[in-house]
């Protein structure tokens, strides 16, 4: 796989996505902006080359209304 190539880690690891989303959980329970939440996840999925994070915070972050214009998804 090249430096660029964007992983798939929904198929590679799906059991630590799922942990994951249980902190997702978490940290909607505590009252974190919705705004700074979406830039927050978006970031680490960007970082973490992870296509499929990608586009699933891009289109939460849509359905929560945020004004995506310009991102990727």
């Amino acid at each position: 796989m090249s430096e660029a190539s964007a992983v798939r880690y929904d198929q590679e690891i799906p059991d630590v996505l799922q942990a994951l989303a249980a902190v997702h959980t978490k940290v909607d329970a505590h009252g974190l902006d919705r705004t700074i939440h979406h830039l927050v996840q978006l970031r680490a999925s960007q970082i973490n080359r992870c296509a499929f994070c990608i586009k699933m915070h891009v289109k939460e972050a849509r359905q929560d209304g945020e004004p995506t214009n310009g991102w990727t998804g």
